[in-house]
């Protein structure tokens, strides 16, 4: 890849030429100059430069979107090369949901540092949407999400199944009758994900099935933290629908108890997700397969 392209994407996504050329470890002129190359080549500006900084052009605009793809392009080129040789090494831009990257991903980067110690990894969480944004913008290599990703321009691959249930304090008063009706969920204090994430999708959409409507239920509180919610959950305050993975432990010490629907049961699928085309070669496909293949 063109040196100068990777230096005009820094400096597009950073809008300032000091902070790029920090990242970059070269100096300021030289990443004017490099700027003033590609300006010059394209026959056109790719900045506007005002008294308050700079802005990317349409022109520009242009240019960073191809150049993402390029880089990208280029490094799919390098690890189908490398992987010929039987080299996995490289760093693979991973994107994965709050529920995975707390309760799944740990455990996948070690076995893989374990089998490949020449691979590394830039991880970044983010909910279902935000992480096929990532995907389509060609920020990352590879995505993990929770439930569906119907989209023509993204394939998925199933991982592993999850259930979502419903959970209160061991505290609560619905604790120790242990389960309610689908009509009496209406009535209580709910906690759930934002709109974005992939848990609350599932779950609205396993509602709705039962004739449930989401803006129908008792909503106190919409976090993007699963960590909150569980907190929240414990003090009794509310009830919550949590993934099964991410409260086992408080499951098993009675910090939470499972609050049982008899009308509905939640299930869902991880996948990894990935750009329609050819399937994923290199390090990408070596990551893939260890997750869906793990040591016994």
């Amino acid at each position: 890849m063109d040196y100068r392209l990777h230096v005009f994407r820094i400096v597009a996504e950073e809008l300032n030429f000091t902070k790029a050329a920090k990242l970059l470890n070269i100096s300021q002129p030289a990443v004017t100059r490099h700027i003033a190359q590609l300006e010059e080549y394209y026959a056109t500006p790719l900045f506007l430069r005002q008294k308050s900084g700079i802005t990317l052009t349409a022109a520009g605009h242009k240019l960073l979107e191809y150049a993402l793809q390029i880089e990208h392009l280029d490094q799919q080129v390098t690890q189908a090369i490398r992987s010929r040789q039987h080299i996995i090494s490289g760093t693979l831009r991973l994107a994965a949901s709050l529920t995975v990257s707390e309760c799944l991903l740990p455990g996948w980067l070690i076995e893989s540092r374990r089998k490949y110690p020449g691979l590394r990894f830039s991880v970044t969480t983010g909910n279902t949407d935000e992480i096929i944004g990532s995907l389509l913008a060609s920020k990352i290599d590879l995505g993990v999400i929770e439930g569906d990703c119907y989209r023509h321009d993204i394939k998925t691959e199933f991982i592993q199944q999850d259930e979502i249930i419903c959970v209160a304090a061991v505290h609560h008063q619905l604790a120790r009758a242990g389960s309610l009706s689908l009509a009496q969920l209406k009535k209580w204090p709910l906690t759930v994900r934002e709109p974005g994430s992939g848990t609350r999708q599932v779950v609205e959409s396993a509602l709705q099935k039962r004739g449930v409507k989401f803006h129908d239920l008792n909503l106190e509180f919409e976090l993007n933290n699963s960590q909150a919610i569980k907190q929240i959950a414990i003090s009794g305050h509310c009830l919550a629908f949590m993934p099964r993975a991410t409260i086992h432990e408080e499951l098993q010490t009675g910090k939470l108890v499972h609050i049982k629907i008899p009308q509905l049961k939640i299930t869902r699928a991880f996948q990894f997700i990935y750009p329609a085309g050819p399937k994923p070669t290199g390090s990408v496909r070596a990551f893939m397969e260890l997750v869906k293949n793990p040591r016994p």
